[in-house]
């Protein structure tokens, strides 16, 4: 059984939510300060394991990396130590018609937000 805590950061636009997601993954540097997580400096803390086991971020713009396929991209989403998220992303790109081998420079507008779609359903597994 996984057990997962889920937070919710609310704010007026402009209020630094985003800023706020991009330094907790390392996105982005902060100018000051340190964020602590579990009494461990985040930067302490290799950031794709912290991504990978703690933290889960979908933003609402997206660019998927068009070397990669869409399968790829879906996977870099997810921990990828969850098989049963990765059959079931193979399994939603097929519905919607995606070869799981295409690089996603090949899609067309409508087909990145299906795949933003299951971004989200897979989020909610």
């Amino acid at each position: 059984m996984i057990l997962r805590k889920e937070k919710c950061i609310v704010g007026k636009s402009g209020a630094g939510k985003t800023t706020l997601l991009s330094v907790l993954t390392e996105l982005a540097q902060s100018d000051s300060g340190s964020i602590y997580y579990d009494g461990k400096d985040i930067k302490t803390i290799n950031k794709y394991q912290f991504r990978n086991q703690y933290i889960g971020v979908i933003f609402q713009s997206f660019n998927l990396i068009t070397k990669f396929t869409a399968l790829e991209n879906v996977i870099l989403s997810i921990n990828s130590w969850h098989q049963r998220l990765l059959l079931k992303a193979a399994e939603l790109l097929k519905s919607v018609g995606l070869d799981t081998d295409e690089p996603t420079r090949n899609l067309g507008s409508q087909t990145q937000k299906e795949i933003m779609d299951i971004f989200r359903q897979l989020a909610d597994e």
